[in-house]
């Protein structure tokens, strides 16, 4: 066989394998929701699985686990936590560094400071914080990508009404 065959075959053949590799190479992001109700106890709070009922006031902790399986990081990552019915959001409680965080009142539009048009007692509108009874789910966008075999929490609060 020839040199220059051989050269070739072997470029081939890295063609193909590093094609392979490279099409291999691909995020998996598998997203685990947990709920938790808040007490407190001893003048601290404590998170426990629901193991009851709700009633209304008690505070429920959502925590999203996003966790990267995949081999290759996962870019744009933006999980959404929604409100559940009969409950009013209360605050976001854990973000990973540098995430983005947005609120939606419609499920359509997303916004840091949601707003709403009001009429004023001069009879003219204008926006004012839309109150967080009204908000429908919270989405974190990581403005960093999610490395492989990584994981990353994200975490709110909701009071049943």
């Amino acid at each position: 066989m020839s040199i220059l065959r051989r050269v070739a075959i072997a470029a081939l053949t890295m063609a193909v394998l590093t094609g392979t590799a490279l099409a291999a190479a691909a995020p998996k992001v598998e997203l685990h929701l947990q709920g938790l109700v808040l007490t407190k106890h001893n003048g601290k709070t404590v998170a426990n699985a629901i193991d009851h009922p709700l009633k209304a006031g008690e505070t429920i902790e959502y925590r999203i686990e996003a966790r990267n399986t995949g081999n290759a990081a996962a870019i744009g990552l933006a999980p959404v936590g929604k409100i559940p019915a009969r409950t009013i959001f209360v605050r976001t409680l854990v973000a990973p560094r540098g995430a983005h965080v947005e609120y939606t009142l419609d499920g359509r539009r997303w916004a840091a400071h949601p707003t709403i048009r009001v009429v004023g007692p001069d009879g003219k509108p204008h926006l004012q914080p839309a109150p967080l009874a009204m908000y429908e789910a919270v989405r974190w966008t990581l403005t960093t990508p999610l490395p492989a075999h990584a994981a990353a929490v994200f975490a709110y609060e909701v009071r049943v009404k």
